[in-house]
């Protein structure tokens, strides 16, 4: 298992000119690298994704994700935030059936 921190959760400041921050289509940035190291792996998501992240680490606001930190079998950045984010969109029961 691999363990995952938040170090950045915020609206994308390009985007901030288009959309409320807590509009479901606004656009925020990530960021997450394994705990204990010093590489971090930044991407984006949308508010939606956020709003299930704040539901399910019981946060009022983006900014409190960070430094929230998660477990995932998936030793790589993306693949294991997409992952918990399929989990909690499951109810926590996904299971993936690989070929």
């Amino acid at each position: 298992m691999f363990n995952w921190k938040f170090s950045v959760i915020e609206q994308n400041p390009f985007d901030a000119k288009y959309h409320r921050a807590t509009d479901p289509q606004a656009f925020y940035s990530w960021g997450i690298s394994q705990v204990g190291s010093t590489w971090t792996t930044q991407s984006g998501f949308y508010y939606s994704d956020v709003m299930l992240l704040m539901k399910h680490f019981k946060v009022q606001n983006a900014a409190e994700l960070i430094g929230k930190t998660f477990e995932s079998e998936r030793n790589e950045a993306s693949t294991a935030l997409d992952f918990l984010l399929v989990q909690i969109r499951h109810g926590g029961s996904y299971t993936p059936h690989l070929g």
